[in-house]
């Protein structure tokens, strides 16, 4: 059945558990179908401060899927889920739920609905005492001949930095490019810009051991003859966010020409691990390590 909300609803604020709850339903009738819901919900709960297996099935539809916080938690049917439960209570104790934030929606013919909150629940395991916070629960209920039945609910605990942001991951693509474009350039200045203020560690092609540069363009360009050429270009680009708007590391493979020190190379081919670090608003080059691609050419000793 549809969950699409009536153009005629009403939005009614009651407590529940010491909590506000936002409830949207059609007009008529509303009282009794929201105490309902609200009933089926709530025993979704009690019957782990009961552990009255037998309940399971009065609470959850025979073809019911349900999602735990845990990867291997994906339960399709009332077997699996009474089975699964019946472990879970003997191992937990002295539950103590906690919602907020729960918005419950019946549908325009009062025959299905469903729910969202978040609950904080304490409780102890082995003798134990345990909490989880903030777990996010969303959940689908359908009425029966024998009444009320949850046939979908997910638990979700949301994991801090754990969505790349896309605004991170194209910024810092496109600060790759242009660092390597001002090299070709020699545009010292601007090389130097991208790089972190604190300096950088690198290893180079050559094999080098690892050294450390300051962020300068008088310690960028110590070595280099005014007849040097570069003509780099960053492949592949691949980056890991760490911590979104804060550290990264990028892998991609750097290719293209060179001559440094009159030794000529046309076959320039590394992989290249990049960590890099946001100061203030932008990304910058903390730490480089280069290694020759196969039948590649690194730069010269």
């Amino acid at each position: 059945m549809s969950l699409i909300k009536s153009a005629l609803f009403i939005i009614v604020l009651f407590a529940v558990t010491g909590c506000k709850v936002k409830v949207e339903i059609e007009t008529g009738n509303s009282d009794k179908v929201l105490n309902e819901v609200k009933e089926k919900i709530n025993e979704a709960y009690s019957v782990w401060e009961t552990k009255d297996i037998d309940a399971i099935r009065k609470i959850y539809a025979k073809d019911a899927i349900v999602f735990g916080t845990d990867a291997a938690e994906y339960f399709v049917g009332i077997d699996a889920l009474e089975s699964t439960f019946k472990a879970q209570m003997k191992a937990i104790d002295d539950p103590v739920f906690s919602f907020k934030d729960e918005t419950i929606t019946i549908s325009n013919n009062a025959d299905m609905a469903s729910y969202i909150h978040k609950i904080d629940m304490s409780f102890t395991m082995d003798g134990k005492p345990m909490q989880m916070k903030d777990t996010r629960v969303t959940g689908v209920l359908k009425k029966t001949k024998s009444g009320w039945r949850h046939v979908q609910a997910h638990w979700s605990i949301g994991i801090q930095g754990a969505v790349l942001s896309a605004g991170d991951v194209s910024d810092i693509e496109d600060m790759i490019n242009n660092h390597w474009k001002n090299q070709n350039e020699k545009n010292w200045d601007a090389y130097v810009s991208s790089l972190h203020s604190g300096g950088t560690m690198n290893g180079d092609s050559n094999g080098s051991f690892w050294y450390r540069m300051e962020a300068t363009v008088s310690a960028v360009t110590a070595n280099q003859s005014p007849d040097n050429e570069f003509n780099f270009t960053p492949r592949y680009i691949e980056v890991d966010v760490l911590e979104r708007g804060k550290y990264a590391v990028a892998y991609y493979y750097l290719v293209g020409s060179y001559t440094i020190g009159g030794i000529s190379k046309n076959d320039y081919r590394t992989r290249v691990c990049m960590v890099l670090v946001n100061e203030r608003g932008s990304w910058k080059v903390k730490s480089g390590s280069y290694t020759p691609l196969h039948s590649g050419s690194g730069i010269p000793d």
